[in-house]
C-alpha cells in the first residue's frame, strides 16, 4: 500500500488470508465496507493517500456531539424545555430559508407544502415530505455574540483525562453555534506553550500537544485581538483549563517554570485585565480543583467580568452550552 493513492481497495484479500487468516481477510472486508460507506455519505475523502474527514463529516460529527449534550440537559432538568427554546424569538422578516437541524421549528407551510410538490410532481396523487422540504421563517436577530474559546492543549489534559471530552465540548458548542446561531462568530484558541487560533475543519484532527507550559497570557492577547475585529457584538471569552498559567512569552522565547514564577503569573493578570478593559466577559470553566489552579482563579475573578464553573469532565459540554444559551436569552 505504499503511494501517495494508496488506500485499502489495493489490498490483495487472498494474499492477506494466506499470511495472516481468514479473520484478519474478514476484518478487512469490513473496513472497506466502513470506508465506501462513509464515502458514499459524503463524510469521508482520501487526499494523497491520507483518508480526511469532509466539512459535512465535521458537522455530522458536531451534531451528534450536540445531541449527547441535550440528551444530558433534557435527563437533568424532566419538564423543562426553555433550552430548546433560547435564542428563538425574533421579528418576522417576511424571508424563508431551509431548515437546519437546531433551527426553531417556525415552519413556513405553504413553502414547504410548495416544495413537496415540487419535488413529487403535481400529478403524483399524494404529498410527502422529505426533510429537505421544509423552509422557516426568517427572524431578525437583534443581538450577535463573538465568542472565543480557549482550549487548554497542555499535556496535563490527557494525563487526566480532560483531553476528549473538551473536544468533544468544543465540537458540539461549534456546531450549536453554526446551525442555531449563524450571526454569531465563534473562534477557537488551543494553547499550551504558544497559543493558536483553530479552524472548525482542524477540530477533529487537532490534538494535545507534547510539550511543557500553560501560556494563558498568549492566549488571552490573541482572544482579545481576535474580539477587537468584531464591531457591534456582544463579547465573551471562554476559557477551560485544567492548571494555572507556568509560561509566558519574553519576545520570542517562551519562559516555562514550574510552579509559576511571579512574572508568569503578572504577566497572565495584565492581558486579563486588557480584556476586562475592553468590555470583555471572561468565564472560566475549572477542570480541576488543586489549591495552586483554585488561588489562581480567585485572583483571576477578581480582576475581570465573569463567572467560575468548577466542572467534571462528563458534564462540561453540558456546562458550556447551558451557559452560551442562558447569556444569549438574556440579552
Amino acid at each position: 500500500m505504499d503511494g501517495p493513492n494508496a488506500s485499502l481497495e489495493d489490498v490483495d484479500v487472498d494474499k492477506l488470508r494466506n499470511t495472516l487468516g481468514d479473520d484478519a481477510a474478514r476484518d478487512l472486508e469490513r473496513m472497506k465496507q466502513v470506508e465506501r460507506a462513509f464515502d458514499e455519505a459524503g463524510i469521508l475523502v482520501r487526499r494523497g493517500g491520507k483518508i480526511e474527514m469532509t466539512p459535512r463529516g465535521i458537522r455530522k460529527l458536531g451534531e451528534r456531539a450536540l445531541v449527547r449534550v441535550f440528551e444530558r440537559l433534557v435527563a437533568d432538568r424532566p419538564g423543562s424545555h426553555d433550552i430548546h427554546e433560547a435564542g428563538g424569538t425574533g421579528e418576522p422578516t417576511g424571508a424563508t430559508r431551509q431548515w437546519r437541524w437546531g433551527d426553531p421549528f417556525r415552519i413556513h407551510v405553504q413553502r414547504t407544502v410548495g416544495n413537496a410538490v415540487m419535488r413529487t410532481g403535481p400529478t403524483s396523487g399524494r404529498v410527502r415530505l422529505h426533510p429537505d422540504d421544509f423552509e422557516i421563517e426568517e427572524a431578525e436577530n437583534r443581538t450577535s455574540t463573538a465568542t472565543v474559546l480557549l482550549l487548554d492543549m497542555s499535556l496535563s489534559m490527557p494525563l487526566r483525562g480532560h483531553w476528549v471530552p473538551a473536544k468533544r465540548m468544543a465540537l458540539a458548542l461549534h456546531s450549536l453555534i453554526s446551525s442555531k446561531y449563524p450571526e454569531d462568530k465563534l473562534s477557537i484558541v488551543g494553547f499550551s506553550d504558544i497559543a493558536r487560533e483553530l479552524k472548525p475543519n482542524d477540530l477533529v484532527d487537532v490534538d494535545w500537544e507534547p510539550v511543557k507550559g500553560t501560556n494563558m497570557a498568549h492566549a488571552f492577547n490573541l482572544a482579545g485581538r481576535l474580539l477587537a475585529k468584531q464591531r457591534g457584538a456582544t463579547k465573551q471569552v471562554l476559557l477551560v483549563t485544567d492548571g494555572e498559567p507556568t509560561a509566558h512569552l519574553e519576545g520570542d522565547y517562551v519562559y516555562f517554570n514550574w510552579p509559576p514564577v511571579r512574572k508568569t503569573l503578572e504577566e497572565t493578570y495584565k492581558e486579563a485585565m486588557r480584556l476586562a478593559r475592553s468590555g470583555i466577559t471572561l468565564n472560566v470553566f475549572m477542570l480541576e480543583d488543586d489549591p495552586g489552579l483554585v488561588g489562581f482563579i480567585d485572583r483571576l475573578a477578581k480582576i475581570v467580568t465573569g463567572r467560575v464553573f468548577a466542572v467534571r469532565d462528563d458534564a462540561l459540554g453540558e456546562f458550556v452550552v447551558r451557559d452560551y444559551l442562558r447569556a444569549r436569552a438574556t440579552r
